[in-house]
């Protein structure tokens, strides 16, 4: 791997800067984004050190978010250098990428609201006087249980669930 060029070309910055902003929308720190594009876009796996030099970043923001990239999935060790340094990828599998998050994250944001949501339904048994509409405190609970249930299949559809994907990304095209 050779480490003399270590400035990025103007528009790929751009671009990883605008992945990192989508990323960040979705949720996670702008700096997922832009770590995850470069690998991504990169002929070879880069280690930690270039991809500081590159992203022009500290070396602690860079180790702290391809923790969590790694933690999810989303890139992958791919070998060592020359000094015995970790090399980095994305994780080709980009559906399993997306399950791995869904299941990661999505499952415990969901089952946080759906604790909130039954919380509100004992209470609500308890003092009915409230301002909320038993109607739609119902409605909620169905939604939340229902997004949680679609989770559950879209995690267990292994490769069936990549065929989604697929389908998905040929219709973007």
């Amino acid at each position: 791997m050779q480490n003399k060029v270590v400035k990025l070309r103007a528009d790929v910055a751009r671009l990883s800067e605008d992945v990192g902003e989508f990323i960040q929308y979705w949720g996670f720190k702008r700096i997922h984004g832009r770590i995850w594009a470069l690998l991504f876009l990169s002929k070879e796996p880069l280690d930690a050190t270039r991809i500081v030099a590159l992203l022009k970043v500290s070396k602690t923001l860079v180790s702290f978010a391809v923790k969590e990239l790694l933690d999810y999935s989303v890139i992958c060790e791919v070998g060592q250098g020359p000094r015995g340094t970790v090399l980095l990828g994305p994780n080709p599998d980009i559906s399993g990428v997306i399950q791995s998050v869904l299941k990661m994250r999505e499952r415990k944001i969901l089952a946080q609201t759906l604790k909130s949501a039954q919380e509100i339904d004992t209470s609500l048994q308890q003092d009915s006087s409230y301002i909320l509409d038993p109607k739609r405190k119902k409605q909620l609970l169905v939604m939340v249980k229902s997004a949680s249930k679609a989770l559950d299949l879209l995690a267990k559809a292994g490769p069936r669930g990549t065929d989604f994907f697929a389908l998905l990304a040929k219709l973007s095209l």
